[in-house]
């Protein structure tokens, strides 16, 4: 092989050459390659998602979760340590989020605009299709519920998600990209025929897994610089169809030996 995976991150943008050796000789390799490619740029991706959800999830946490009384449960029945209601509000719009009592005093959700209550014996939320839902604590359930102590838990485990993060990101992406070229592959055949290169329908799509290098990257470049535009699904796809022509036309005269 002429060229590696390293290479071929920069050669994908301009080499006929480069192209000429996927078709001709990468086979499997260039499936591979993408994971590679996918792997490669999630990497600063995740970095950035790691680094937001360390800077704003204890923050979001706090304004919220030090509103929550330290509670027991003791066969399905929940006590706080002062007997009255408990507001949960948003700090922001001052708007109260959630109630919880176990005084008695709101048995519903009916004119409070509360997303969920919690009782001495049940918790009742809203779903999103603005249904109410009901779950009831079974009798045998025992435990004591320190707010503190979950929000350093959550927070703790927090700092690990990137693995999480990285690996669905991952799997989820070269799954994509797969099934992508497969619909590209469709257009660079009809090209193909068009244009007489008579390259096989497998090489086209040996060729759009690798061609796809350049709007991959450029995607990943927007997206970690924060650049949002209209209709940008029609620019990758004008830009990889672009790519695979090239591919394409690099293969032509093989092709046709």
């Amino acid at each position: 092989m002429k060229y590696n995976f390293l290479q071929a991150l920069y050669m994908s943008f301009y080499s006929r050459d480069f192209y000429r050796e996927v078709g001709q000789r990468w086979g499997a390799r260039a499936i591979l390659y993408l994971l590679f490619v996918v792997a490669l740029c999630w990497i600063p991706a995740t970095y950035v998602i790691q680094s937001f959800i360390n800077k704003n999830l204890p923050s979001t946490m706090t304004k919220f979760i030090d509103q929550v009384p330290p509670m027991t449960i003791k066969k399905g029945i929940a006590e706080t340590p002062e007997y009255h209601p408990y507001f949960i509000v948003d700090p922001e719009t001052k708007k109260i989020v959630g109630i919880i009592d176990t005084t008695g005093k709101y048995k519903s959700l009916d004119n409070t605009p509360a997303f969920f209550l919690m009782t001495n014996d049940k918790i009742i939320y809203l779903t999103k299709d603005q249904g109410v839902k009901i779950h009831k604590f079974d009798t045998n359930l025992n435990m004591d519920i320190v707010p503190q102590v979950i929000k350093q838990k959550v927070i703790s485990f927090s700092s690990w998600l990137w693995i999480v993060i990285f690996s669905f990101c991952v799997v989820f992406s070269f799954c994509w990209r797969l099934l992508q070229a497969v619909f590209y592959s469709l257009f660079g055949l009809m090209y193909g025929a068009v244009a007489d290169t008579r390259v096989g329908y497998s090489t086209i799509w040996l060729l759009a897994l690798v061609a796809i290098t350049p709007v991959i990257i450029i995607n990943t470049i927007l997206f970690l610089s924060h650049i949002i535009f209209p209709h940008e699904w029609i620019f990758t796809f004008v830009l990889a169809m672009i790519y695979l022509c090239f591919a394409i036309n690099a293969n032509k005269n093989e092709a046709q030996q």
